[in-house]
């Protein structure tokens, strides 16, 4: 007798939607009402999570940000 293996979740610690089948590039979160979230195995995604690093990276070199740290 041989048991069906469970199918593997998109979902990577319960936040990133890893899905390489899916061609969508926005997808609903696990729960609808908190929105939507980006499928990271996309490459468009990959090159939005990027630009959104370089824009801190950029911000925070050139002291754009400000922080009050103490």
């Amino acid at each position: 007798m041989e048991q069906n293996p469970k199918p593997k979740s998109p979902w990577r610690y319960f936040l990133f939607y890893y899905d390489p089948a899916d061609p969508r590039i926005l997808v609903p979160k696990q729960t609808p009402i908190f929105g939507w979230t980006l499928n990271a195995a996309h490459t468009v995604s990959k090159i939005i999570l990027l630009l959104i690093a370089a824009l801190i990276v950029f911000a925070v070199y050139t002291g754009q940000a400000r922080f009050n740290l103490p």
